[in-house]
């Protein structure tokens, strides 16, 4: 999987191909904020409802594709490390 996004970086680099989100009130018609209040309801402290008030869609494809390895990373920690405290993580 992270083949193909590398590729789909490359490519559309290469032909200086970037998406725009339209229209500008994007995520209030996909009721983004439904799930932005789900996600604070799992918070242990404000620090973590601030990052979900903070997150926002992306069309910058470097950044999602950070953003997915940083998420495989976190995930192959929690799945390999026994001692990992992963109970303060949602």
């Amino acid at each position: 999987m992270l083949e193909n996004i590398a590729f789909l970086l490359y490519f559309c680099r290469e032909i200086e191909f970037y998406i725009m989100i339209y229209p500008s009130n994007f995520e209030q018609k996909i009721e983004f904020d439904q799930i932005r209040q789900l996600l604070k309801n799992k918070c242990l402290s404000s620090l973590g409802e601030e990052s979900v008030d903070n997150l926002t869609f992306s069309s910058d494809f470097e950044t999602i594709f950070k953003q997915i390895q940083q998420t495989n990373e976190f995930v192959s920690i929690l799945r390999e490390e026994s001692s990992f405290p992963d109970q303060y993580f949602y």
